[in-house]
């Protein structure tokens, strides 16, 4: 199952696809692809992400938030952590869900808003705008 990773922050949307290690352990990997709030725009992001997902050991580098937060123009972590709103999409064969989270703080971290999940097919026209409709039910 392919996965990616999406943040707003501001009125940008951060894209990027995740990897899957040789324990099952998913966590976000690869470059990181930045478009404006723009339906079309978020689902190329999103359709090229998808493609490039593996599934590979975790290899050493840049951490998640470090590329993240740098690419926000920010100086550490916890701002883009507080601010940036959360959504998960995955692709399972020709269907592609996308699942809102919100943060439920330090302690918690994020967990996914309930009975919110959305599913589109694979080749859908609408993917943009289901992300976007997510995005605004994220916390």
């Amino acid at each position: 199952m392919a996965r990616v990773s999406i943040y707003l922050f501001d009125d940008r949307v951060f894209v990027q696809a995740q990897a899957k290690t040789e324990s099952g352990f998913h966590f976000s990997a690869g470059p990181i692809t930045v478009v404006h709030v723009d339906a079309e725009a978020i689902s190329v992001a999103v359709v090229q992400a998808l493609q490039s997902y593996r599934a590979e050991p975790r290899t050493l580098g840049v951490s998640h938030e470090e590329q993240l937060h740098v690419a926000a123009g920010l100086d550490g972590w916890d701002e883009f952590e507080r601010r940036a709103k959360y959504v998960s999409v995955s692709q399972q064969n020709e269907q592609i869900k996308v699942r809102p989270w919100r943060n439920a703080g330090p302690r918690w971290g994020r967990v996914a808003v309930d009975g919110r999940e959305r599913v589109v097919a694979a080749d859908s026209r609408q993917l943009g705008v289901t992300i976007l409709a997510a995005l605004d039910d994220a916390e």
